[in-house]
């Protein structure tokens, strides 16, 4: 089986406040919600969480990758994620490699169906209130940092 058809249709994406509750849709406020396309009054309680799609590399793997701007996150930089339920340990504030934005990165390696994925989520301050970031692939059966025993692209003879 392939690593396309072993990996899951979509992961999850959860929202939660800088006290790790979850965050609510109705907590982004009234016109988020509408241009969501969703009916504010019909949110009630329901966490803000995000079904990110698989995606299909160049080479036939599966990656997830998600981003969004725009969204008014009461607790700005200080909201915190988790990804199929596991927490994204965010790192501290730091400009931005392109524009100096302020930014928070996350990084982990979480199991999903029994595979190990490498996720890697950012958090930008903008213009345009937040802009979230996500990029999850399989992590590489090669392990860095080792000699080459075998030849690559050959035979001892």
């Amino acid at each position: 089986m392939s690593d396309w058809d072993s990996a899951p249709p979509s992961i999850l994406v959860e929202f939660l406040n800088a006290a790790g509750s979850a965050l609510h849709l109705s907590n982004l406020g009234a016109a988020f919600i509408t241009d969501l396309g969703l009916d504010p009054s019909s949110v009630g309680n329901k966490p803000f969480r995000v079904a990110v799609d698989k995606k299909q590399s160049k080479a036939g793997n599966a990656y997830y990758e998600y981003w969004q701007n725009g969204l008014p996150l009461p607790d700005g930089l200080g909201t915190n994620f988790r990804i199929q339920g596991m927490p994204i340990n965010m790192g501290s504030v730091r400009p931005s490699k392109s524009n100096s934005y302020p930014t928070r990165e996350g990084q982990a390696k979480i199991v999903i169906d029994g595979e190990t994925y490498e996720v890697t989520l950012y958090l930008t301050e903008g213009k345009h209130p937040f802009y979230v970031k996500l990029i999850a692939h399989k992590m590489s059966s090669v392990k860095k940092g080792k000699p080459q025993i075998k030849p690559a692209g050959g035979n001892i003879v």
